[in-house]
Parts: structure tokens; sequence; C-alpha cells
């Protein structure tokens, strides 16, 4: 069914060589907006320069991009790889000026550096320099984050935007959080719903609940559960998914039920018992 939820657009800004990466990063919202967007009330947008940015004359490139749509988000995600990108007029590339005016309007601003390899016909020791100088800048500005491959980046700022978006536009205060983990607590999981919540949580927050014709089974990523197909197996383990749906650690927009995802209570629950 349908239900009213804000829009939070989603910049991403990133030079030209990080295009598995900007992919990433879309995947990764897709994912969070499946997972929480219903519950959250909040559905994110993301935004770049090559599907957000329209042919304009008379004025520079980055002016247009900036009042186009970069200056117009909720969010800004920088991305670097080995490369600063394109020098602007007032910075040394469009992507850093596009992070910078971030940070100025006081937008939520996440800043990744990779740090996997570089192929050979990548390096350029001037880009090279400039980034690490720009690196160093961010550091001194918050608290930056990294990442080795495109995969390792979409789980980390899944994860991220989880919680910023929780902290920053639910406004859930850090007394409300701590008063919310103690109820929690009370909650008594059984042994199998724990290690089901638990192993969701630490992957990318999806349980498959799947009845076919050949049994009952339920997974997360390729760990299967259900030992055997046993009635008994099988009627324990369908109350574990009923015991965490009526939690409210699990949530299904699936019909069928057959797909659940870990709930921010869910991860709230995990979070406090750590």
């Amino acid at each position: 069914m349908s239900f009213e939820a804000r829009v939070l657009k989603v910049m991403l800004a990133s030079p030209g060589d990080v295009s598995n990466e900007r992919q990433a990063a879309r995947n990764a919202i897709n994912e969070w907006n499946i997972q929480y967007a219903e519950e959250y009330k909040i559905v994110l947008l993301p935004i770049g320069w090559e599907t957000h940015s329209s042919p304009e004359m008379g004025e520079l490139p980055q002016p247009i991009i900036n009042r186009q749509f970069a200056d117009k988000c909720d969010i800004v995600i920088g991305i670097f790889g080995a490369r600063v990108g394109t020098p602007t007029d007032d910075a040394i590339s469009g992507t850093v000026e596009e992070i910078d005016r971030g940070i100025k309007a006081s937008v939520l601003t996440k800043v990744y550096f990779s740090k996997g390899k570089v192929s050979r016909e990548n390096i350029n020791l001037d880009q090279l320099k400039q980034l690490e100088d720009v690196r160093l800048k961010y550091m001194k500005q918050g608290l930056i984050g990294d990442f080795t491959s495109a995969s390792v980046f979409a789980q980390k700022l899944k994860e991220h935007l989880r919680i910023s978006v929780r902290d920053k536009f639910l406004n859930i205060d850090t007394k409300s959080n701590q008063n919310y983990e103690k109820q929690d607590n009370l909650v008594q999981l059984s042994k199998e719903g724990a290690s089901l919540l638990i192993a969701a949580a630490s992957s990318r927050g999806i349980i498959h609940s799947v009845h076919v014709s050949a049994g009952f089974y339920i997974q997360v990523d390729h760990k299967h559960f259900i030992e055997d197909q046993s009635p008994r197996t099988v009627a324990r383990w369908k109350a574990v998914i009923t015991e965490l749906e009526q939690a409210g650690f699990i949530v299904s927009t699936d019909p069928k039920k057959q797909v659940f995802t870990v709930a921010d209570k869910g991860y709230l629950f995990i979070d406090s018992i750590k």
C-alpha cells in the first residue's frame, strides 16, 4: 500500500574515475529505501551530475550544476578514488566545491576515500598529490570514511545512512535512544531468533523465508538456518520468524512474506546487547 513520505535529495559528488562506486551508492540507497522508507516515512533520492544536469549556456559548468541541483540537496556524499577531478574557479575540483558548499550550508555531508589498488592507466601523480591534500583537509574538518571496493563501500554507506538519517531527520535524541535500548533489553529472544537477527543485521539486513514444494527455507545471504525438514524443525523456525516480526525487529513489504528486512528497532536491539 502507498504511504506518505518526505523525500531527501542525496547528492553524489565524485570525479569521473569512480563510476562503479557511484553505482554502488545508488544501489545502497535503493536498498535503504526498501528497508527503511516506510518505517521512517523518508525516501532517499540519489542525485548526480550525470543524471540530473541539463545543457545550459551562459555560465561556467560548475555554477550551473550548483544552481540546478547541487545546492538543493539534503545530503552530500563525497566519493574519491584516485583523482580529485577537474578544477573550478572556486575550488581544486568540482567535487571538492560541491562538498565544501554542503559543509558550509550545514548539510549532512559524508566523504569517503578509496584504499583500493589503482590501475596503472589511472595513475596521475599530480592528481594523487592533490587527492592526498584533500584527504588531509577533510580529516581536519571531521570524520572521513574509507573503502577497499565498491561492494564494501555500498555496505558501509547503507549502514551509515541508517544511523545518520535516523539521528538527523527523525530527531531521536541520545536520551531517548538510551531509554529505548534499555526497554528493548527486556525483550527475550529465543536462541534461534537471536542468531537469525544477528546474522541479518551483520550482512545486508535481508532474510528470505521461502515456502517451496521441497519444504520451508530460511536464508541470510548464503547461510541456511533450517537443519532439516522435519515438521518439528519447520514449526520451530516458522515461530522464529513470527517472534521477530511481532517484536518489530523485522518487517516485510512482500504480500507473501517471503522477504523480510531488519527494522531500525532490530538494529537498536542488536546494538544494545553487544
